[in-house]
């Protein structure tokens, strides 16, 4: 059973992700069609990779820049110390470059810098939410990199953030995103583990400082202690925020299939941000007969034994982690679900989604696409990272093999079409089928 094999995974190391988020209306989603065949543009790899390293653990666009991490990779001799990479594109080519490996200032043994990523503009942000601060084992850090600090291209280390409240094991900067001059942060395995987020402001508190504004609470969504890692992975856009809880349980049965929480920011109160919606994995509330477990639960003593069964053995979303990372841009959506089952059942192959949102009804999105790849092994975990940028998205599968290298990991990124319409799905194009903006 998928439960069984849930078990085997527990013991393999988590890793999200953080992007920019923009345009979105409130909606639940569900499942509405089947996926298409996908189409692959590039594919990306270190250029100094090795086995295990978990290259494309973590990704984030920004315009032409690309940011993608190994945090398994050793570092100046330091083991799992992790490291991220700058990729450029070409802008007459198009073809993505790599320019820059960076480092921390302060790196260590198991700290896994690069488990997650953002970019901004000229900023990027790295977290290592394993290391260790002020001998708190895995408080985690975040560290922030400028294009320019030291000199043209650089992308020298501008500043090092810390929060000793999340205390012991708390993972701070689990997850990341930044836009403009606001930085969210998770640490997702605070406050008893149910986890939280902080945002930040540059300039707070001095010039290039980056201050604490407000801290989000799982509290406030209203699903109680059944939200668990809240800040597994965090979008931002404008007065948009997206909060992934990827082991938080929504099909009743404690089955952890995962969840995300959009919040907007208080028109009256910057600092303040309210929650909106929750947003589950396509189909995880319907069980027996298309029915919600709720629905099915109210008819009779028969159905609570069918939804129970249903649930707990034969429930195709439990422990997909969705919501480990999050990302929106425009009219569309992506979340990631790295412990989904694969093409043809492949097991923690992973899997990301994508959604539309109805050009004629805003509050309305659509299932349009499921991402997962034929060519990515068991225990790839396609879906563990995400970027979304105009018509790109980028997915990361950190446990991807490269030739004889297990685990070496890769990054595949998605194109849609460009002539006004677009599509993701080989299948969809073949037979000239276009899905509207």
């Amino acid at each position: 059973m998928k439960r069984q094999r849930w078990i085997r995974t527990c013991l393999l190391q988590s890793i999200a992700v953080a992007l920019g988020v923009s345009g979105w209306t409130p909606s639940t989603l569900r499942a509405q069609t089947s996926p298409p065949e996908i189409l692959v543009e590039t594919k990306l790899v270190a250029g100094d990779g090795m086995a295990a390293d978990q290259f494309g653990a973590a990704l984030a666009v920004s315009g032409d820049v690309l940011v993608t991490s190994a945090p398994s990779a050793v570092a100046d001799g330091k083991q799992y110390a992790g490291t991220a990479y700058v990729f450029l594109r070409d802008l007459t080519t198009t073809a993505w470059t790599e320019q820059k490996k960076l480092l921390p200032q302060d790196g260590a043994d198991f700290d896994q810098f690069g488990t997650v990523v953002a970019v901004d503009g000229e900023t990027v942000v790295i977290g290592a939410p394993n290391a260790a601060v002020n001998g708190a084992f895995q408080q985690g850090a975040v560290y922030i990199f400028g294009r320019q600090q030291g000199g043209t291209d650089n992308w020298g280390q501008v500043a090092k953030l810390t929060d000793d409240t999340v205390g012991l094991g708390g993972h701070f900067g689990s997850a990341l995103a930044i836009k403009g001059d606001l930085l969210v942060v998770g640490a997702s395995e605070a406050s008893a583990r149910h986890g939280r987020v902080t945002i930040f402001d540059r300039n707070r508190g001095g010039a290039d400082a980056w201050g604490a504004v407000t801290t989000v609470s799982y509290t406030t969504v209203g699903d109680g202690n059944n939200v668990v890692s809240f800040g597994t992975g965090v979008a931002l856009d404008g007065d948009l925020l997206l909060i992934g809880a990827a082991r938080t349980s929504v099909s009743y049965w404690n089955e952890a299939d995962g969840a995300a929480y959009l919040f907007r920011r208080n028109a009256g109160d910057a600092d303040r941000w309210d929650f909106v919606t929750r947003l589950i994995t396509p189909g995880a509330d319907r069980c027996v007969g298309g029915l919600t477990l709720t629905e099915a639960i109210s008819l009779s003593a028969e159905f609570l034994a069918e939804a129970q069964r249903c649930a707990t053995e034969d429930s195709q979303t439990s422990n997909d982690n969705f919501g480990n990372a999050v990302a929106l841009a425009g009219d569309i959506i992506v979340v990631g679900a790295r412990f989904a089952e694969g093409v043809n059942a492949t097991f923690s192959n992973g899997a990301a989604y994508v959604f539309q949102r109805d050009a004629v009804v805003p509050d309305r999105w659509t299932f349009i696409a499921k991402l997962a790849l034929a060519d990515t092994s068991a225990f790839a975990f396609f879906g563990t990272a995400l970027a979304l940028a105009d018509n790109t998205i980028v997915v990361g599968a950190p446990g991807a093999a490269i030739g004889d290298k297990t685990g070496q990991g890769a990054a595949y990124v998605f194109k849609r079409d460009t002539g006004g319409v677009g599509s993701w799905g080989r299948g969809r194009e073949a037979a000239g089928e276009r899905w509207p903006e």
